[in-house]
Parts: C-alpha cells; sequence; structure tokens
C-alpha cells in the first residue's frame, strides 16, 4: 500500500495542475506515532485533497460518534488544511453501519472545539463545490 501511495505521490509531482481526490483517505493507524514517509508527502500536496470516510469501515466495529477518530483527522488537519479535506459518505453502503445523518454529523461532533465552523463548512460540502466550480 505504502508503495502504492509513493506512486501517487510521484504522479502529483509530474502532474501539479491536476487537482486529485484520495477516496477513502488515510486509515488512523497511518496516522500515529511517525507518519510514513508517502503518506506525509500526500498530506503535504498542495493538488490532492483526502476523502474523510471513516463510518463505512470504522463504523462496523465502534461506537457513534466515533470519538476515538479524532487524534487522526486533528492530525490530517493540521499537516493538510481544512481546504484539502473533504467529507464522503460511501451511500449507501454506510447504512449498514450508521444513518446518513449520522455519517454527516461524526466530523463536527468529532472535532467540536478544534475546528471553526467555516472549516467544517468546507470539509462537508465547500471543498468539492469548489473543486467541482458549483455554486454554493
Amino acid at each position: 500500500y505504502l508503495r502504492e501511495l509513493d506512486r501517487l505521490d510521484r504522479w502529483l509531482q509530474r502532474w501539479p495542475d491536476i487537482p486529485c481526490v484520495l477516496t477513502h483517505g488515510f486509515s488512523p493507524d497511518l496516522l500515529e506515532g511517525t507518519i510514513p514517509d508517502p503518506v506525509r508527502r500526500l498530506l503535504g500536496r498542495d493538488n490532492l485533497m483526502i476523502e474523510l470516510l471513516y463510518p463505512i469501515h470504522w463504523g462496523r466495529l465502534h461506537d457513534y460518534p466515533w470519538r476515538e477518530l479524532r487524534p487522526a483527522i486533528e492530525r490530517q488537519l493540521n499537516l493538510a488544511g481544512a481546504a484539502r479535506l473533504v467529507w464522503g459518505s460511501d451511500m449507501p453502503n454506510v447504512e449498514r453501519n450508521c444513518t446518513y445523518r449520522q455519517s454527516l454529523e461524526y466530523l463536527p461532533r468529532v472535532l467540536q472545539g478544534v475546528a471553526p465552523a467555516a472549516a467544517l463548512d468546507s470539509m462537508v460540502g465547500g471543498n468539492l463545490a469548489n473543486l467541482f466550480s458549483l455554486a454554493v
């Protein structure tokens, strides 16, 4: 997996004007302790947005609102910035683990007191609206 992330990093370096989204983002275990070099480099790439899509996997084994995700999400917020993080639902599959509303509301709950409302608004829609040049 890390070799594939390294390959993506090289592609992003080669094509810096092409915006991309890393769907399904990073597993929380990759964000603990020392972050592997390919992950750290991707978190720093301006042309890469990272999808925060934890309920589809994390929700199977953990209880809503998944507060234990806070360190992983906060680390991405600090290293990549709110403008490069995007919420994803994986709808309708996420309904195996939680409701659509829960998949949407976990980020504001987990990041309460960490990220301002404007940053959260960007992450749950504004960033992708900008990427696709949609009027909000």
